[in-house]
């Protein structure tokens, strides 16, 4: 079993030390101390999986590592890589690694690899690897570090802090074997990515940032025909276009899940995605919001595209549309409604030009469970005659909102049992408001601002300390 702790004492632990865990995941730890003394009751028995993912921790030494390396010996699994843990003993990792032999996953943190070299040589038979700064190769053109080798068997790499393309004939031995791929913390550039995406023929899942460009979108339209899932986020540095996803779409039939920032898109390019990819249960595409010189503006407005997608992406169950405005019309929403019915997850920015277009999408989207709508310009009646008839609709979330009457009189609508509707001003600088309507049992919070107003069932506004 996996034990979940939102917040981790000693007293708690101590109080499960008869369990028999063999798979531990703590999440949202505060403090690693309280780890120690259960540590020492499991370490001795099999414990195989210790996760310390999305914790805050404060480390007083690392002896909570010392006293695993010491006691255990069955681990499979250790993930600490996202704590910002210091004062790491490297002979700890080192004495885990050389008594652990089934140790398969290793996730550490922003670790040099250098320092990392012998602990690597311990672990044969390591398949997931997440750990490693290249800072020590310092400027791009210094080739004179010898590659570190890496465990022939790794399928899922990630970390790799800083590496540029200097650091690639580290990465390159192993890179057909690969499955899983994260690229966000790499330094990269363009000609990088392709020449390592060349190599990853056995590629799934790849997570990037824009950097890999439009020729590195093309390099995986060649070589990583089994793709089915690609997370590409925002960078100044690069640009993807059309061009970019009409080439992953030609290439990578089996994609799952599109998640993409571009820079210009088109309809032709939407409705290629539909045609190429119709596994797509996952598709988020974000335009860029100002136009960049020597780029092809975008084919606005992009309804018939979407369209097309949408008719061809039947298992489509999460839909994100953030583009300008403009880029949506009403034809689009209604489009949405018409051929999304299986989406569950929607979030539109820019999106439509009136209540009208809401409505034809709300009517027809039963499925949909959370609502996201930023920078859109739909008024107070339409959002609540529009969730009013949504029957399936857990969570809403609006951002930027400018047509909320003073009163709040059409959103006493949306409060039906058990639903809270709260609305907020927006941070200094932003115009709008945000708003916020969820079912909650416990009923309406109350640690929000003194300005935050809050409508449940036949209420009248009313702030959060009231």
């Amino acid at each position: 079993m996996y034990l979940g702790i939102p917040v981790c004492t000693c007293n708690k632990l101590w109080s499960l030390r008869g369990m028999w865990l063999s798979p531990i995941e703590l999440r949202r730890i505060r403090s690693i101390v309280g780890l120690l003394k259960y540590l020492f009751c499991l370490a001795s028995r099999a414990l195989k999986k210790l996760s310390l993912e999305d914790s805050d921790v404060e480390d007083l030494g690392g002896e909570w590592l010392h006293a695993l390396a010491r006691y255990n010996s069955t681990l499979e699994e250790l993930h600490f890589g996202v704590l910002g843990i210091g004062d790491i003993d490297i002979a700890d990792l080192f004495t885990l690694a050389e008594k652990c032999k089934s140790l398969v996953s290793l996730k550490v943190g922003e670790i040099e690899m250098l320092d990392m070299v012998d602990v690597l040589s311990r672990t044969p038979y390591l398949e997931e690897l997440g750990t490693g700064s290249f800072n020590y190769l310092g400027d791009e053109d210094d080739d004179a570090a010898a590659p570190i080798p890496l465990p022939k068997h790794l399928k899922s790499l990630s970390g790799m802090w800083s590496l540029m393309d200097v650091g690639l004939p580290t990465i390159l031995p192993v890179a057909a074997n690969l499955r899983k791929l994260d690229l966000k913390y790499t330094l990269l550039s363009c000609e990088g990515h392709t020449l390592l995406l060349s190599h990853c023929h056995s590629l799934e899942d790849l997570q990037t940032r824009n950097t890999l460009g439009d020729e590195g979108m093309e390099t995986l339209g060649k070589y990583c025909k089994g793709l089915q899932r690609l997370r590409v986020e925002d960078d100044e540095t690069g640009a993807i276009t059309q061009r970019g996803l009409v080439a992953v779409a030609l290439g990578c039939g089996d994609l799952v899940q599109l998640i993409v920032f571009v820079a210009s898109i088109s309809n032709a390019s939407l409705a290629m995605i539909g045609q190429g990819c119709p596994r797509l249960t996952d598709f988020r595409v974000v335009l860029e919001n100002n136009a960049r010189p020597g780029i092809d503006p975008p084919d606005f407005p992009l309804d018939d595209g979407l369209k097309l997608m949408l008719k061809s992406c039947v298992h489509l169950n999460r839909l994100a549309f953030y583009v300008r405005h403009g880029g949506l019309t009403d034809k689009g929403m209604e489009y949405i409604g018409a051929y999304g019915q299986n989406i569950r997850w929607l979030l539109l920015g820019c999106a439509g030009q009136s209540d009208v277009g809401l409505a034809n999408l709300a009517y027809r989207c039963q499925r949909i469970r959370r609502l996201e709508m930023r920078d859109c310009p739909f008024g107070e009646a339409g959002l609540a005659a529009a969730v009013a008839s949504m029957s399936s609709l857990k969570y809403l979330w609006v951002h930027g909102h400018r047509a909320m009457d003073s009163a709040g009189k059409e959103l006493v609508k949306l409060a039906r049992p058990c639903l809270t509707v709260e609305v907020c001003p927006p941070p200094p600088g932003q115009p709008g408001l945000h708003l916020f309507a969820y079912y909650s049992l416990a009923g309406p919070r109350t640690d929000g601002p003194p300005e935050l107003r809050i409508f449940t069932s036949n209420s009248t506004p009313a702030t959060s300390n009231a």
